[in-house]
């Protein structure tokens, strides 16, 4: 009963679940003179011999037919265990590759943030050589003026000298064809 038990609750997972590998059924070995069904320390034993031929064979047939669902069960428990594996793996890498997109992502937007400040960085600084510059040619431009109007006064106090002397010089020739 446990066997038939055993069959068909195989058979309502295999149909339910994932294909598997099911071990055949081997038909057992005819009987010959020579050599009895059952195994060879069963031969020897008294038990083995008390009891008819068929019997054995049906007890060892059974027992196959057990063994058979065990293995069975047990490859179908294997096969879950590993497909379980599988699908967390399977999970576990997802994760990573979420974990990666999302810190590939945070160092795209920091990488991009650095390079947004320094070309701040850099408008400001060409600001300030612009500025610079531009005060530069206004400090060279008031020198220039500058120069100018000390060389304007220059040669105005020049020229204001020369004809003070001139004028003194005509005076004095004055004073002395006049007499004055």
């Amino acid at each position: 009963m446990d066997n038939l038990r055993a069959q068909r609750r195989l058979r309502s997972n295999t149909q339910s679940t994932s294909p598997t590998i099911l071990v055949p059924e081997t038909p057992l070995p005819a009987a010959t003179a020579d050599q009895p069904t059952a195994t060879p320390h069963r031969a020897n034993s008294t038990r083995s011999r008390s009891r008819p031929a068929h019997a054995t064979e049906r007890n060892e047939l059974q027992h196959l037919r057990a063994r058979r669902a065990v293995l069975t069960t047990t490859l179908e428990e294997s096969t879950a265990h590993v497909s379980r594996l599988q699908l967390r793996n399977r999970l576990q890498n997802q994760e990573i590759l979420r974990e990666r997109a999302v810190a590939a992502r945070a160092t795209a937007e920091r990488n991009e943030a650095v390079a947004g400040r320094e070309r701040e960085v850099a408008v400001a600084v060409a600001e300030a050589r612009g500025l610079a510059e531009g005060r530069g040619r206004a400090v060279w431009k008031l020198g220039v003026l500058l120069g100018g109007l000390v060389v304007g006064v220059v040669v105005y106090g020049g020229w204001c000298y020369v004809n003070q002397a001139s004028f003194r010089y005509i005076r004095g020739v004055e004073e002395r064809r006049y007499g004055l």
